[in-house]
């Protein structure tokens, strides 16, 4: 066996098609053909059904599959490991996140990632997740941190993302706010009140439900926190973003929980592009996991 014959098994169960996975490996069809029929009758199972409608796994074949995706994720590994514990790493990285984990998870992240690997250049950015997955689908950014509501994202297919955390999405009002007395809110009611809103998809949803009066729209979280403090409108932040929020803690700004079942769980997803070999990015990633785990 060769570990060029676990990639063509892996990437033909994805395109469910020789001819594209030939493509997309740089090698010619009949070779990739000749390389799956060796390896079967090597291992004494077919593994793939090949018809006109496509080439898709046995039932005995998707087990082969799943352990080839093992055996390469476990020699990617060891190629990490090798590379960062007998060379410093160096480099340059790329990062863009929302808002919300820009101001609550991030600084600490990067202040663990920069004391480790000194040798690695930063450029950081904030952004928004559509503006996020366009940039690195363009090559522009190396890896990004986005929110969405669902932990499955349909994204192209030349894009990785790996769920990180969820967190509840709420409804933020100032102390003076005739809200204030609440626990909870409907998206319904919050129509009726001034909203700070950056999110397109959040805007999306309220303009569905009625006629929003958006005061402003910005990204710049101190801005936004202050005129909600100062009761000229209400706003939405997750729950990850308010965990140690100094308005939150005195007192200025009242989280209520959204009432409706409009939104569930907003989850923030790691993104990079598949094809990224990044040792770096794969060591950012590991420190953002520490830190998610602590919150």
């Amino acid at each position: 066996m060769r570990i060029e014959q676990f990639e063509y098994i892996v990437e033909v169960s994805k395109t469910k098609s020789i001819s594209v996975a030939s493509k997309r490996l740089s090698i010619s069809q009949p070779s990739m053909s000749q390389a799956l029929a060796a390896f079967e009758d090597e291992i004494g199972l077919k593994v793939f059904n090949r018809s006109k409608a496509g080439t898709f796994p046995t039932e005995r074949g998707q087990a082969v599959i799943t352990k080839s995706e093992e055996i390469l994720n476990a020699i990617e590994e060891m190629k990490r490991f090798g590379n960062i514990h007998h060379t410093l790493l160096k480099g340059r990285l790329s990062i863009s996140s929302t808002p919300a984990i820009w101001q609550s998870v991030l600084p600490r992240v990067l202040s663990s990632f920069t004391q480790k690997y000194p040798g690695i250049q930063l450029e950081l950015a904030e952004g928004d997740s559509f503006d996020i997955k366009e940039q690195i689908v363009n090559g522009e950014l190396d890896v990004g941190i986005i929110a969405e509501a669902s932990k499955e994202l349909d994204l192209p297919p030349s894009l990785l993302y790996k769920p990180i955390v969820q967190s509840k999405l709420m409804i933020c009002v100032g102390h003076h706010s005739p809200l204030a007395h609440r626990t909870g809110i409907s998206l319904t009611e919050a129509l009726d009140y001034p909203l700070i809103c950056s999110s397109p998809g959040l805007r999306s949803i309220l303009h569905k439900l009625g006629t929003p009066n958006f005061l402003v729209k910005t990204g710049h979280m101190e801005a936004v926190k202050n005129i909600i403090a100062e009761g000229m409108a209400i706003g939405f932040f997750t729950q990850i973003n308010l965990k140690s929020d100094p308005y939150i803690h005195t007192g200025k700004i009242i989280p209520l929980e959204i009432t409706d079942d409009v939104l569930g769980e907003i989850w923030y997803h790691f993104i990079k592009l598949k094809s990224l070999r990044s040792n770096a990015s794969n060591e950012f990633f590991k420190e953002l996991q520490k830190e998610v785990l602590l919150i």
